[in-house]
């Protein structure tokens, strides 16, 4: 699938502006190789040194980017031994109950950690990253918390989780930095 109607797919970008944020307010600038973006950070990995930044601190709704830090917590967690790959995790409810992009499974279908992860990543189902969720952190609340502690560990500062997918929620907000 393709992008959205009216989204804008660029180096750099992060996803659509927070419903909230208009997208006239929005500048288009020049980005590193010629690219455009809304928002942009580009920072040298080995001094930290900032060497582009083109409104990194204007917040945004981080959508399925969020997916991601659901795909490093679950992982965090497997590394750390507090689940393994086969784990058999099973759909709730609630998890059955998200809105599509979803693999549509009934509750009680049983997946592994494994295969919820490249499910999650591959199809961006929501339904997943809530199985995800609750395998790790036992609740939507429980995970999102454990997201909030990684981020701002990682230096995320301006980055707050309150679900695991990225569907619209208030309180779910990202910057470039």
């Amino acid at each position: 699938l393709g992008p959205a109607a009216g989204e804008v797919v660029d180096a750099g970008v992060l996803a659509p502006p927070h419903p909230h944020q208009p997208r006239e307010s929005l500048r288009h600038g020049p980005g590193i190789g010629g690219g455009h973006a809304e928002a942009l950070l580009v920072v040298e990995a080995d001094t930290g040194k900032v060497l582009q930044a083109d409104n990194a601190t204007m917040p945004w709704y981080p959508a399925s980017v969020t997916k991601i830090m659901t795909a490093y917590v679950t992982l965090k967690a497997v590394k750390e031994g507090r689940l393994a790959l086969d784990q058999l995790l099973t759909v709730s409810p609630v998890a059955a109950s998200q809105s599509p992009s979803k693999m549509g499974f009934r509750p009680g279908t049983q997946v592994t950690v494994e295969n919820a992860l490249a499910m999650m990543m591959v199809k961006s189902a929501n339904d997943i990253a809530v199985v995800l969720a609750e395998g790790v952190g036992g609740s939507i609340d429980g995970f999102s918390a454990m997201m909030n502690q990684t981020a701002q560990k990682l230096g995320m500062t301006q980055t707050s989780y309150v679900n695991p997918n990225g569907l619209p929620a208030d309180g779910q907000i990202t910057s470039a930095r």
